[in-house]
């Protein structure tokens, strides 16, 4: 009897032996430190995290900064006045523009704000002058062209009044300077790029003066007012396709 049962007692003791080396030699490797989901998410060490952006032809990003390597993305950083940034890296994300436009090759980087429901968010906050060297981009594939937020905000938003002559400031020079870059990109041989100064002097009244000139607008002649940007706005604004 005693056999009997000591023999079950003997198999069952070999058993758990062998389960025991069974699960110390099939058990998992250990878990990775709790901090490199962080890492990966944040290659560059930023301190901001890594994002893949999708296509959304309605949607739109603020690009605070762009560049190759670390050192431009965290000078976007840390000039960014307010929100939440995030990077990508654009091979990644949505084919559109993330530098400037007519350039060579692509940054490998860019610095976001975004993404946005429609265009007219991050255009108003990119029309702040705190925020003259951003930039806005939609998210639309093979997109080739910044928006520009004068075709975009509407004739509610707090446009200024421009003429030969008024005071400067930051905020009037950052409409200026838009608008100079629509009067280039409509006609460079009549609006050199050199002319796109921020400052609203004659050279741009004359020429804001012969769209005028052809056109059943009231304004004083070179003055843009509200009718004046509303046609301004109507010739200049058919040229882009962002």
């Amino acid at each position: 009897m005693r056999a009997r049962v000591l023999a079950p007692l003997v198999a069952a003791l070999v058993g758990i032996a062998a389960g025991t080396s069974t699960a110390l030699l099939a058990s998992d490797p250990p878990t990775a430190p709790r901090d490199e989901p962080q890492a990966l998410a944040d290659p560059l060490g930023l301190g901001i995290p890594l994002v893949e952006l999708e296509c959304a032809p309605d949607q739109g990003v603020l690009i605070l900064g762009f560049g190759d390597s670390s050192p431009a993305l965290r000078a976007a950083i840390a000039e960014n006045p307010s929100g939440d940034p995030s990077y990508l890296e654009t091979a990644a994300s949505c084919d559109t523009i993330y530098g400037p436009e007519r350039q060579a090759e692509p940054p490998r980087y860019a610095v976001v704000l975004g993404p946005f429901d429609d265009l007219r968010e991050p255009c108003r906050l990119r029309m702040d002058p705190v925020r003259r060297g951003d930039f806005v981009t939609a998210l639309r594939s093979g997109n080739q062209q910044s928006v520009k937020c004068v075709c975009v905000l509407p004739d509610s938003a707090e446009r200024p009044t421009l003429r030969v002559g008024m005071p400067e400031t930051d905020a009037d020079s950052v409409w200026v300077r838009s608008l100079q870059g629509m009067l280039f990109d409509a006609n460079d041989k009549r609006f050199p790029r050199d002319w796109v100064t921020g400052s609203y002097d004659q050279r741009t009244a004359d020429r804001v003066a012969e769209y005028q000139d052809s056109s059943q607008v009231k304004s004083d002649r070179g003055v843009v007012d509200d009718d004046t940007w509303g046609l301004l706005t109507t010739r200049l604004c058919r040229n882009y396709d962002f």
